[in-house]
């Protein structure tokens, strides 16, 4: 999976494997998303396993899905030093913004607090993950 340089990286190169066998895996479907985007850059992987995606702001995220259901997921380390760095809360974030510019900047605020909805639904999600899968059915009343 990708590995850039610095934040500001324009090009991600994606490589696919088999987890097992290590060959490399043709015709994946990848998505990829940066730090600084709000669309994925999809395609698919070449004969040799590779997707190159152009035009990605800021640190990668890639998830690769094959034609048997089998996927994949990368997440810059960077990204995860990003979430997990203290943040100012929202109301001195605001006043901050409204500080520098003399007004309120509307679009900033829905789009930071879209990003920390987004996180917090992660979380969730990998929470959900990481619990033990149930079997069958449980009946909690019953009429």
């Amino acid at each position: 999976m990708p590995r850039p340089q610095h934040a500001g990286a324009q090009r991600v190169r994606v490589r696919v494997v088999d987890a097992i066998t290590r060959d490399d895996r043709k015709d994946v479907h990848v998505k990829v998303i940066g730090t600084g985007m709000n669309t994925f850059v999809t395609g698919d992987t070449d004969l040799r396993g590779v997707f190159s995606a152009e035009g990605v702001s800021g640190y990668p995220t890639a998830v690769a899905r094959d034609a048997a259901g089998h996927s994949a997921f990368y997440r810059s380390e960077a990204v995860l030093a990003l979430m997990a760095a203290p943040r100012l809360p929202e109301s001195a974030a605001r006043a901050a913004v409204e500080r520098k510019s003399g007004k309120a900047d509307y679009l900033s605020n829905v789009q930071s607090e879209n990003r920390q909805i987004q996180m917090g639904n992660q979380v969730v999600l990998e929470q959900l993950y990481q619990q033990p899968q149930q079997r069958g059915v449980e009946v909690k009343k019953s009429h």
